[in-house]
Order: structure tokens, then C-alpha cells, then sequence
């Protein structure tokens, strides 16, 4: 109803009102482009340092993996739940990323994918933990 009066007072409007309000959406549109753009670089900087944090966890990795001893496997444990924390982390983050990419239309459907990433990282927590146990 309120849109079907507002077309109606558009359709009434003088040329020089109606581009007026095309600029004003306009502007208004751009506006919020150039919102997305400063979030999408601003994302970029986050996977920048995202990835050099990898890459450190990785160096780490393999040097625990080179350095094992057998004797101090007991003194371990609490290196592994800390690790099996870690790995939780990481795997719902990628999961975030991965849905976040996946999406191809993000500000529609992103809300409704979330809980499936969330649920697929608990799962994948879960698998962790028993596989532990």
C-alpha cells in the first residue's frame, strides 16, 4: 500500500523531482558499494595475516612431528588438548570461509548457511574427541 502511494506521488512529481530522487538513490546505492568495498578489503587483510598465521602453525607442526619423543608421552597431554582445541578453531573458521564462498549471493543466504558450517565444525569437534578418547 505505501509503495503504490509512493509510486503514485513519483509519477506526480515534476521531472526535475524525479531525477532528484534517481540521483538520491543513487548516491544512497554507491554509498553502500563503497561500504561493501571497504569490508571486502578489509576481509583481505584478515586472510593476509590468516595466512601467514597458517603457515606458522604449519612450521610448528612439523617441527613437533620431527621432535617426538617416546619417553615424554605422558607430559603430552596437555599439548594435546590444547592442539584439539586448536583444531576445533580451525575448522570452523574454515567452514565459515568455506559457506562465505560458496555463497553466491552472501547477503541473502549467508544467515541461513551459518548454522550448517557451525553444526559441520560441532561434528567434526565431536569426531575429533571420540577418536581421542
Amino acid at each position: 500500500m505505501e509503495r503504490e502511494v509512493l509510486l503514485e506521488k513519483v509519477d506526480h512529481m515534476s521531472p526535475s523531482k524525479q531525477s532528484l530522487l534517481e540521483l538520491s538513490q543513487q548516491i544512497k546505492r554507491l554509498k553502500e558499494l563503497e561500504k561493501e568495498k571497504d569490508a571486502l578489503y578489509s576481509g583481505l587483510e584478515i586472510l593476509e595475516r590468516a595466512r601467514l598465521w597458517y603457515f606458522q602453525r604449519l612450521e610448528e607442526n612439523r617441527a613437533q612431528q620431527d621432535n617426538i619423543d617416546p619417553i615424554n608421552v605422558f607430559q603430552e597431554s596437555a599439548a594435546e588438548g590444547r592442539s584439539c582445541l586448536l583444531r576445533s578453531c580451525i575448522q570452523r573458521v574454515n567452514g565459515s570461509l568455506g559457506s562465505v564462498m560458496a555463497e553466491p549471493n552472501v547477503t541473502s543466504t549467508s544467515i541461513s548457511s551459518l548454522p550448517d558450517a557451525v553444526a559441520d565444525s560441532d561434528l567434526r569437534w565431536h569426531n575429533t574427541v571420540l577418536t581421542r578418547v
